[in-house]
């Protein structure tokens, strides 16, 4: 009963509070979440307290997170908006539906595009996007994603390999978002 009394305030009262500080107070009570980096409104969360977020870090509008084996984004990610990241599933040879599953990584630079879906642990014990990686909008991830390269399409495959030569820091607060 109080998991689903957290679930719905996270998900319904402070997945909508249009202040990004407010919204940081007490997302920071779940995760930990660095310096300079923003979750925008609409946030979905399964399973919280797993999530490590680096520092500026964006992750935009309307993703949704299952943390359940847990998920770690390094420093300067761009989560587009309406990505899922699932860190779990369920067995499908169990009999009573076990779960199961491992941490997701996205480690640092990556661009993960709009809608894109992650599936941590679909097919191992983690699963990670290098760093500097891209995956193109509406992708599905179920394998590890070599540094710098940029993959795209159903299931996700390299398509090309990203300038390695990055040095930006992501500070993203639009207003009312």
């Amino acid at each position: 009963m109080r998991q689903g009394m957290v679930l719905y305030f996270y998900n319904h009262v402070v997945a909508r509070i249009p202040s990004h500080a407010i919204r940081l107070f007490f997302y920071r009570r779940l995760g930990d979440i660095g310096r300079q980096s923003s979750i925008l409104m609409g946030l979905t969360l399964f399973h919280p307290g797993k999530i490590i977020i680096g520092d500026n870090s964006v992750v935009n509008m309307g993703c949704v997170l299952d943390s359940r084996a847990g998920i770690y984004i390094g420093n300067n990610v761009s989560i587009s908006p309406f990505v899922h990241i699932w860190a779990g599933g369920h067995d499908i040879d169990s009999k009573n539906f076990m779960s199961h599953g491992g941490a997701t990584i996205i480690e640092d630079y990556a661009w993960v595009g709009s809608r894109v879906t992650i599936l941590g642990g679909a097919t191992g014990p983690c699963l990670t996007l290098g760093e500097g990686c891209v995956v193109s909008a509406g992708s599905v991830v179920v394998r590890d994603v070599e540094p710098y390269t940029v993959v795209a399409g159903n299931p996700a495959r390299k398509i090309a390999v990203r300038n390695r030569d990055v040095d930006y820091k992501l500070n993203y607060f639009p207003p009312f978002r």
